[in-house]
């Protein structure tokens, strides 16, 4: 396996896949361990891939389409979005009903670090 895998280099001993994201205004790459964020041209470590980093980068990369991950992705994406598809028509985020911005805001304030995705 010649493989290699890009990690968060802002906590030592706990080895995070950094997930590629647009959630963040000026960054790409995001840790859920510590919530750091990164562009693309200096983000984390790369290093080589071994069997429990690719399982771990697959169990986020699930949670990111699905799961508690990709939920506080787009609760933060929001913020920062152009527009966003609410009931099938494209409205910018601030037309979103207060119901649903209350909502979005309480999963990106409840959410805290190290996310628990699994």
């Amino acid at each position: 396996m010649n493989e290699t895998i890009k990690i968060c280099d802002k906590h030592e001993g706990t080895p995070t896949p950094l997930l590629f994201t647009f959630a963040f205004p000026r960054a790409e790459y995001w840790c859920s361990h510590c919530g750091h964020t990164a562009g693309i041209m200096g983000a984390g470590n790369n290093i080589k891939a071994t069997k429990e980093l690719i399982e771990k980068q697959e169990k986020l990369k699930k949670s990111k389409e699905d799961g508690i991950i990709g939920k506080y992705l787009h609760a933060n994406a929001i913020l920062y979005c152009l527009e966003t598809k609410w009931k099938g028509k494209w409205i910018e985020p601030q037309e979103l009903p207060q119901k649903e911005k209350d909502r979005l805001k309480r999963l990106r304030d409840d959410t805290t670090y190290p996310i628990a995705y699994e």
